[in-house]
């Protein structure tokens, strides 16, 4: 059976969570830099207060990382200065996921969602997306991706979501797949609008999901918000649970 998190453990008097936007950004940047004598890394400013998680922060950014920090007046980042160590988790994160989703091309918006960097530092550590991609010996998509197609047109990230909707549209359940989560930058991977429920498809085995900090952090958001979510690992534990609403 399905994980659930959501308004069965938190009313939906919940506080809304904080609207974000560049100058947020420069300012904590700033402000940590003043405290801890430098420029946040990517990975540090993810696990403090002053920022949001790292889907929000790359959704509002557009030059990149060292750039927010260069107009913030900082030195540059911890992004071109990754060793051969960091370097080669990067790839095995790249491939882990390519391989988590069942799908054969890797874009950056499927792993900007799915795994532990930020898309930006893949970028900027190798160059391009498409030369991470070469390095990690696997195939790059493009921005949109040669993915799966849904039984209702739009682009699926893998064969687990595809089952997902072949599943609702099978039902006749109308259905949104990758929807944003409010404001927050986060996407689910599906909304049930008959049902007001949320799913999420979990492809990873236990401790082995590459963004599992970020992910921990929206599942709190779905609770706090007090927003039906389940997270399952196959179409039969949404099926069950479907058949028991």
């Amino acid at each position: 059976m399905g994980e659930f998190h959501g308004n069965q453990h938190v009313g939906a008097d919940s506080e809304q969570a904080p609207s974000w936007d560049y100058e947020d950004l420069r300012h904590g940047v700033i402000s940590f830099a003043e405290e801890h004598g430098g420029p946040p890394t990517t990975d540090e400013a993810a696990n403090d207060d002053r920022f949001p998680c790292l889907a929000t922060i790359y959704r509002i950014l557009d030059g990149g990382w060292n750039e927010l920090l260069e107009d913030a007046g900082l030195e540059r980042g911890q992004v071109m200065e990754y060793g051969p160590e960091e370097k080669a988790s990067m790839l095995q994160d790249l491939r882990a996921v390519l391989h988590s989703q069942e799908i054969k091309y890797l874009t950056s918006r499927q792993y900007e969602r799915h795994g532990e960097y930020g898309k930006t530092t893949i970028k900027e550590t190798f160059g391009s997306w498409s030369e991470a991609c070469k390095r990690a010996n696997i195939d790059a998509g493009e921005k949109y991706g040669i993915n799966c197609e849904g039984p209702r047109g739009g682009v699926l990230d893998s064969l687990q979501e595809l089952r997902v909707a072949q599943l609702l549209h099978e039902r006749g359940l109308e259905y949104e797949a990758h929807p944003e989560i409010g404001e927050t930058g986060w996407i689910s991977d599906f909304y049930i609008p008959v049902q007001d429920l949320w799913v999420e498809v979990n492809g990873f085995a236990d401790s082995e999901r590459p963004n599992a900090r970020d992910f921990e952090r929206k599942m709190r958001y779905y609770e706090e918000q007090g927003l039906d979510c389940v997270v399952i690992e196959s179409p039969e534990e949404l099926r069950e649970e479907l058949d028991q609403r």
